[in-house]
């Protein structure tokens, strides 16, 4: 194969590496390399694909965890993601084929869940999809300690009156 067909493939592969980032076509650009250099030595075209696709996996095979671990790519959480955990009021019923809605810092987001749950009830947002959160229903349940508490008398107010005994003498 003409060098400058490899060439173009390297630029290729190159490009989609830099607009992709996911640390795959980077190995087969530099097994294509591989297959650039063989083609000065005159030796059959598919002796070059064979050279260059076997370097590219096996650059790929040993390299790639390694650098990305060094490279420490990792997803970005932006502010809309901080909003998983936290817990808010239902402002409008949801149900599984309607949409409801909850406020959260200071916003109203359009609310969805995977049941029915009612106006008003205390929810916790699961996961956030585009601008809809996923609401579920918090059951709070009655501890041991809460229920051995005894409950407080009713206060009682008794009036004395102090009477005096008047007699006659």
């Amino acid at each position: 194969m003409q060098p400058w067909i490899w060439a173009i493939i390297i630029a290729v592969l190159l490009i989609v590496e830099f607009t992709t980032m996911g640390l795959v076509s980077i190995w087969f650009a530099l097994g294509a390399v591989v297959g650039f250099v063989l083609s000065f030595f005159g030796i059959p075209w598919y002796w070059e694909v064979v050279a260059s696709l076997g370097a590219g996996f096996i650059l790929l095979a040993s390299t790639r965890k390694f650098v990305v671990k060094f490279l420490q790519i990792k997803a970005v959480n932006t502010n809309a993601d901080s909003m998983v955990g936290k817990e808010t009021l239902l402002l409008e019923d949801v149900d599984i084929d309607k949409k409801g809605s909850v406020r959260l810092n200071g916003t109203t987001w359009t609310a969805a869940g995977e049941k029915a749950i009612a106006q008003g009830v205390r929810v916790r947002v699961v996961k956030l999809e585009g601008n809809t959160v996923w609401v579920e229903e918090i059951i709070e349940l009655k501890t041991e300690a809460k229920q051995a508490e005894p409950e407080k008398p009713a206060e009682i107010n008794i009036k004395t009156t102090k009477t005096k005994k008047i007699t006659s003498g």
